[in-house]
Formats: C-alpha cells, structure tokens, sequence
C-alpha cells in the first residue's frame, strides 16, 4: 500500500535521485505494513518486535550510508545542497 498523503514542505524530493525514492518508498511502504499495525501494541507492552530488526537488515536499512558493499545497495545522504545531512527516509 503505498502512502499518498504525505506532504513534502521542504520539496526534499526533488534532491533524491530516483534510486532514492525508490528506497524511501520502500521502506514506507514496510512501515506502513508492518510497523503501523504493531506499533501501538508494542508500546503499550513495551516490547520491541524483534523480528523487525531482521527485516530491516533484510531491506538494507543498517549501515546502508557507510558505502558500498558488496551485492548491498548504498543509500546516500542529501548532497551539498544541505548543509547538515539528514535522514532521507520520511514516514
């Protein structure tokens, strides 16, 4: 299910490279399957779904910004035209 109503105030996208869109709205798109349905649980329990973290591993999300690795994607921070990096993964 992919997320329609997100607003991009800052017009953020238009420094992403498709490659980076296309990360973004994977990821999006695992939070808003899995993370969402859980989450309010998992807070009233105060339990962190372990199985979450392998998932992310999976996706590539841990250490994605480091550099390339092997038959692993990169994922860059916004380029010089911001002064101080910032996650490019909004949700």
């Amino acid at each position: 299910m992919a997320v329609s109503n997100v607003t991009d105030l800052y017009n953020l996208d238009a420094l992403l490279t498709d490659e980076e869109r296309i990360v973004r709205d994977t990821l999006r798109e695992w939070v808003q399957d899995q993370v969402m349905p859980k989450i309010a649980n998992a807070f009233e329990t105060a339990h962190f779904p372990r199985e979450w973290i392998k998932e992310l591993a999976d996706l590539g999300v841990f250490g994605a910004n480091l550099g390339y690795r092997k038959h692993k994607a990169t994922i860059s921070q916004i380029r010089p035209q911001c002064k101080d990096p910032i996650v490019l993964i909004s949700f």
